[in-house]
């Protein structure tokens, strides 16, 4: 008896412990079965991670939501359910929703979840101050043109009359501080004749950022440093970006009584440091009492030369013709009886101007050069006569012919060094100028004087002058210049540069003059 109640309970037992190994085989499978994970990485269509992205996972009953961290990643764990469903959003991108199972495996990564940028992004929002419409530097005053109100088709000169301190009159020259303003760059680049009445009524407002009044001392004094004696009074104009090109010019037709007829045109071309222009003038008038015709030819080009180099080449020709007739009647009395005078006088007249002018500049930070070549001729042909008939109580004729040509020939050559020394503030200047010129004339002077006879009105003598006078003249000078800036130390509260100023200069000179008259 004892024996099969102890075989009762060993199997008892067995039971249990089978019975327990079962229930923990099944808790665990059901445990995993609930313990599947989901992953996965966000970006838009560049492949740039999206962070702060809403995540919605839809899982039968059950919804999970997560945002994207700073890297794009996103999980989720304890999913119950096989198929799941997954929607993203975020401002400024398209919703995006796909469904996903996750078949044998527990733990799922997603990679590859671009969103679209979205079509109905909120529209930009602009926060806009007043701008600062003066802004005063060391040797510049500048002036915001954003902070000036202008109209369609305004020029610059529209917007110079509203600055305070500057005076733009009818012809576009400009004052300020009683000075008269006339050299003028763009962004700090010469700019075609680089005369400022010459453009400001021709450039449109809309190119123009700011302006700005500069003390100029000069291209080489800005490079050294050195500014001595008085600034000259520069207008800059800086342009808004990819406003420093474009082509504009003139044609003009004018009239008027005495037959007066004008014409003018003129076409610029500009691109940045790139510059060509050329122009034409004329104008012809007859008031009855004499001819003139006047034609002007300009033509210029500059550009930019290798890295740190320029050159400019400009010509310009002036000619001019006229003719005049005169005639005059005038009666004299006198006590011992009346004088009676006729005169008649007409001539021609014919000049030209030929100038030729070529630069070229080099600043690299280190060294600083300017060149120039120039040349003239200038041409002149005038021819006058004249006959005076005088009857009455005296009778006698005069007769008068003046004929003269004259040329003036020139050229000239300047250069201007300076290099900054190994030591910063020191620096080294030299300079060399050069001119020749003649002035060539003839001049014929022919006088013939006719006497008659009080009574018998015959002639009686005549007197005749011939004059030849010729001259010529000749100018030659040389200039040569030297300048070594040695830099001192200068205050830390001031703005001065304290230097000690080597310099020597010296020319030479050489003219004749020789004259011949013949009779």
């Amino acid at each position: 008896m004892k024996f099969v109640t102890g075989n009762y309970c060993l199997l008892k037992k067995r039971y249990s412990f089978s019975l327990l190994f079962l229930l923990i085989l099944c808790t665990s499978t059901l445990f995993a079965q609930n313990n599947r994970r989901v992953s996965g990485l966000v970006t838009d269509s560049s492949k740039v991670v999206i962070s702060d992205a809403n995540v919605l996972l839809i899982a039968g009953k059950d919804t999970l939501r997560t945002t994207t961290d700073v890297d794009g990643y996103f999980n989720f764990s304890k999913i119950k359910t096989d198929q799941f469903s997954l929607k993203i959003s975020i401002t400024g991108y398209k919703e995006f929703s796909h469904s996903y199972s996750f078949g044998k495996e527990r733990q799922l990564d997603i990679k590859g979840i671009e969103l679209s940028f979205s079509g109905n992004m909120l529209k930009e929002v602009v926060i806009k101050s007043k701008p600062n419409p003066i802004r005063i530097m060391q040797d510049t005053v500048e002036y915001n043109a954003a902070a000036y109100q202008v109209l369609e088709g305004d020029n610059v000169s529209d917007l110079l009359k509203q600055f305070p301190g500057l005076e733009v009159d009818d012809e576009y020259n400009v004052k300020t501080m009683g000075k008269e303003m006339v050299k003028l760059r763009i962004n700090g680049k010469d700019f075609f004749t680089n005369n400022v009445k010459d453009f400001i009524g021709r450039l449109p407002v809309g190119i123009v950022s700011k302006i700005q009044i500069i003390d100029d001392f000069g291209d080489e004094a800005n490079f050294t440093g050195l500014k001595i004696g008085e600034p000259t009074k520069m207008l800059n104009i800086v342009t808004k970006p990819g406003m420093n090109r474009g082509k504009f010019g003139s044609v003009s037709l004018n009239g008027g009584t005495n037959d007066q007829l004008g014409s003018n045109a003129n076409m610029n071309l500009w691109n940045d440091n790139k510059q060509s222009n050329g122009g034409i003038n004329y104008t012809t008038s007859n008031n009855g009492a004499g001819t003139s015709q006047n034609i002007g030819l300009n033509s210029s080009y500059r550009n930019k030369l290798g890295k740190n180099g320029g050159i400019g080449v400009n010509y310009n020709f002036g000619g001019s013709n006229g003719a005049f007739t005169r005639e005059q009647s005038i009666e004299t009395l006198n006590p011992l009886g009346t004088f009676y005078n006729n005169s008649a006088s007409s001539g021609e007249n014919k000049n030209n101007n030929h100038n030729l002018n070529t630069s070229f500049n080099f600043n690299n930070k280190k060294i600083y050069m300017n060149a120039s070549i120039g040349a003239s001729y200038n041409s002149g042909n005038n021819l006058s006569s004249s006959f005076n008939n005088q009857t009455g109580i005296i009778r006698q004729d005069l007769k008068n012919i003046n004929q003269s040509k004259n040329s003036s020939p020139r050229v000239n050559a300047n250069i201007n060094f300076s290099k900054v020394l190994k030591n910063k503030k020191n620096s080294f200047s030299a300079n060399f100028g050069f001119s020749s010129s003649e002035n060539n004339s003839n001049q014929n002077i022919s006088t013939n004087t006719l006497y008659y006879n009080k009574i018998t009105q015959v002639l009686e003598k005549d007197s005749l002058l011939n004059r030849n006078l010729i001259t010529h003249g000749n100018n030659q000078n040389i200039n040569i210049g030297f300048n070594f800036s040695l830099g001192l130390k200068k205050p830390k509260d001031s703005l001065a540069r304290k230097s000690l100023n080597f310099n020597y200069n010296g020319s030479i000179g050489r003219s004749s003059n020789d004259i011949l008259l013949w009779y």
